[in-house]
């Protein structure tokens, strides 16, 4: 194994000092840098395996899902999205103490752990940033969702 990457860590293990939460819903974006040229918004300050962005038309439902092995942050660039999570030993029920129910807007950030359900419908025409752990090529994405 080259020595560099196994100092590094395995792409299947997270840094000692990443505290990934084992359930979802809003991040607190890092602070933000301002000046007279701008402003600069980091949303993630750890390594990650694939950014996308995504759009999503009004009334359409996303994801219906889980990741055996993957996360994700989801950022709203515009628009906004209903997001919902539960546990996978669930059905999604208004008597599931173990999900959430969120309504995610421009400039807000949720996170979706490995193994919980998730689904996402969109209110308006919605532009989104995805950071996942894992490489989100196709047929990568595609070996980790368990579809609902």
């Amino acid at each position: 194994m080259d020595p560099s990457r196994e100092a590094a860590g395995s792409r299947d293990s997270e840094p000692a000092s990443l505290a990934l939460p084992t359930v979802g819903g809003f991040v607190q974006l890092p602070q933000s840098w301002d000046s007279s040229a701008g402003k600069i918004q980091n949303l993630v300050e750890h390594a990650c395996g694939g950014v996308g962005v995504l759009q999503s038309a009004a009334l359409e439902v996303r994801a219906n899902h889980s990741h055996k092995q993957d996360w994700h942050y989801l950022y709203c660039i515009s628009g906004s999205f209903e997001y919902r999570e539960w546990s996978l030993d669930h059905q999604y029920a208004l008597q599931d103490k173990d999900r959430i129910e969120l309504r995610v807007r421009a400039g807000q950030m949720i996170f979706t752990p490995p193994m919980r359900n998730h689904e996402l419908r969109f209110i308006e025409h919605t532009v989104m940033i995805s950071i996942s752990k894992l490489s989100r090529t196709h047929a990568e994405h595609e070996t980790d969702v368990v579809r609902l």
